[in-house]
């Protein structure tokens, strides 16, 4: 059992050992924690890691409704192992322990709760009508659960004051992203939205996003592991300007593209948006994408962290982004990963060229790439001369047998990179849906001028 101590109070929480837990262990443990703190001074309580029986769960309720100051609760992982019946019973007990509507943040995560554990703590999220933060990561929640969940939320009809809301690995697909809509859509303070591996479509996704129409506050969005697609791309594109607070965007494995990072990179740009956060890893993104890229970074230099790993993007689409690091303008920049990219000797020399203009940078993933052993030695070597002590470069799992690239066509794609801002105009092969776009954006944005007016 810990103990630990922040600003604002005390907290309690089991020690790192997974394992169940009885009621008489569970005793002696509350026990000795009120023999050192004043109830009074506990704001937060995890249980995670301990798997209650019948017992535990009576006792901690008992105890639960006794901390008159507590604002955090974390009941994340507390049946593991348990047969259904008794896990259900055991989060209703702890449920029905916290009727006083006192709770900023709840966490209910991996506990397999699917709609029946839903319902086993809907006491729970009835009661709870200040929450800040609620986070259901791998439950195994598919529709029917989202649906309970959501309606158990929203039960009074009033805008919830969420600020925080992550699914993660859930069974949720395209039905239940839609049945959690009215729930994003009644959050006007949201700030952090996580829906992330839920296997969720195209349709599912566009219906989300377009939920984001009043959430200006929005700093956090991670859509990873569903598919984003062109479609999707589109609508999300269009909404930028509704959302210009965003700090964070995560796209990884959405099945983008080049066309859909394309849409997503050129909204970007017409947009107030400045991320410190983009990751589109994991979209069989090639150099087109690079181009386009390329572009927006002159714009975005409160970057800190560039990820694009498991791509297709090859040396020349690297040494077209550090040309554009090239300026030193990225002075907040603290990580770039390029891992798994087909990137030979040039792309990394390009990007070894722009190190020592990046003073804020820490971290360099260029793993599972095609760069030679004895230029990555080389380039080892140079860092040691330049004194990058705290920066950390990644050369793990390079092939053995690289691609062929000679050393003049360093010089080449070094020239082919200084002309680029000559060719930026040829990279809108689509005209017509580049046109759409713009004029889609400039009339939301329109609105959204009208709207603060009013």
């Amino acid at each position: 059992m810990n103990t630990n101590t922040d600003q604002s109070g005390k907290v309690f929480c089991f020690d790192n050992t997974r394992e169940r837990i009885s009621e008489k262990k569970l005793e002696v443990i509350f026990n000795e924690f009120f023999k050192r703190v004043d109830r009074n001074e506990v704001v937060e309580v995890r249980f995670g890691g301990k798997s209650f029986d019948l017992e535990a769960a009576q006792l901690a309720a008992k105890v639960l409704p006794t901390l008159v100051n507590l604002r955090v609760v974390s009941f994340a992982d507390v049946i593991a192992g348990r047969k259904e019946e008794e896990g259900h019973g055991v989060l209703r007990v702890l449920s029905s322990s916290l009727e006083s509507d006192q709770l900023y943040e709840l966490d209910l995560s991996d506990n397999a709760l699917g709609a029946k554990g839903i319902e086993a703590c809907k006491k729970l999220f009835k009661e709870q009508k200040k929450l800040q933060v609620i986070r259901f990561c791998n439950n195994g929640l598919a529709a029917d659960a989202i649906q309970l969940l959501v309606g158990y939320l929203l039960e009074s009809g009033s805008p919830t004051k969420l600020k925080t809301i992550h699914f993660f690995n859930n069974l949720m697909e395209s039905q239940g992203a839609k049945n959690v809509v009215p729930l994003i859509e009644l959050s006007p303070e949201l700030q952090d939205l996580k829906l992330a591996s839920l296997r969720v479509g195209e349709e599912g996704i566009e219906s989300v996003i377009l939920a984001l129409k009043n959430a200006a506050r929005l700093r956090i969005l991670d859509l990873s592991d569903n598919i984003v697609g062109n479609r999707g791309a589109q609508c999300l594109g269009r909404i930028f300007p509704l959302i210009s607070n965003l700090e964070t965007l995560i796209l990884r494995d959405t099945s983008l593209g080049d066309k859909g990072a394309r849409t997503i990179l050129q909204c970007l740009e017409r947009s107030e948006i400045r991320l410190k956060v983009l990751d589109i890893s994991c979209n069989e993104l090639t150099e087109e994408t690079c181009k386009i890229l390329a572009k927006l970074m002159e714009k975005q230099t409160s970057l800190e962290r560039l990820l694009m790993e498991e791509n297709e993007i090859g040396s020349k689409g690297v040494v077209m982004l550090a040309k554009a690091l090239s300026s030193g303008a990225h002075s907040h920049l603290v990580e770039l990963n390029f891992a798994e990219n087909s990137i030979g000797v040039v792309g990394a020399k390009a990007l070894f060229s722009v190190f020592v203009k990046l003073e804020s940078l820490k971290s360099v993933n260029l793993s599972g790439n095609w760069i030679k052993h004895d230029v990555i030695e080389q380039l080892e070597d140079r860092l040691v001369e330049l004194n990058k002590r705290d920066l950390t470069v990644s050369f793990s799992d390079n092939e053995s047998e690289e691609e062929e690239e000679e050393e003049e066509d360093w010089n080449n794609f070094m020239s082919d990179a200084s002309s680029d801002g000559d060719k930026r105009d040829s990279y809108d092969s689509d005209k017509e849906e580049s046109v759409a776009l713009e004029e889609e954006f400039a009339k939301v944005s329109v609105g959204k001028h009208d709207s603060n007016n009013s």
